[in-house]
């Protein structure tokens, strides 16, 4: 972020200072990243779905509580309004973080108990068990979906905090003084 400071001169004939913003993020304005959150959640909410047949998934609620603050959520009115969706997206963001880290163990864990090594063939991981197989199957394509929705978790946080540093940027703009 670049700060660009410039003298303008107010009512009263006094020169004081001007500061604008040269946002990294600038072209993209708060309301498409929302639109870009939203198809993020969408894609989100149909990996999670496909998922849960091997793997009792705690992100459908995840995504839920985001379409909810970001699509259902009428938008805020006035600066108070803004201030209070900016602290939810915060601490959705945080939920999001957390969720991140207990999907990076949980997929750690994962692949060490449900995956061959890469040098091993199926035949000497699952000896003539055919439900072995079918499930080693139906794991690969879980810890796929879920590795899938650990990086579009990735996505959707950097675009909160986008999101966030956005609205905070134009929150300081209006009202300087509070902040």
């Amino acid at each position: 972020m670049s700060i660009y400071i410039s003298q303008f001169e107010d009512s009263n004939g006094y020169n004081e200072p001007e500061i604008s913003y040269n946002n990294f993020n600038s072209n993209l304005n708060s309301s498409k990243i929302e639109q870009i959150i939203e198809i993020v959640l969408f894609i989100q909410l149909i990996f999670s779905l496909s998922v849960c047949i091997g793997r009792s998934d705690y992100n459908f609620i995840l995504y839920l509580i985001g379409y909810t603050l970001f699509c259902v959520e009428l938008p805020p009115v006035d600066v108070n309004g803004v201030i209070r969706k900016i602290t939810g997206i915060r601490r959705y963001l945080i939920l999001v973080i957390v969720a991140i880290m207990i999907d990076a163990a949980w997929l750690s864990f994962a692949m060490s108990a449900w995956l061959c090594s890469s040098n091993i063939s199926l035949d000497v991981c699952f000896v003539e068990d055919f439900q072995m197989n079918w499930e080693f199957k139906m794991h690969k394509f879980v810890i796929w979906g879920s590795s899938l929705n650990f990086l579009l978790k990735g996505v959707l946080g950097l675009l909160c905090w986008m999101w966030i540093n956005n609205e905070r940027v134009k929150l300081e703009t209006l009202s300087p003084k509070q902040f």
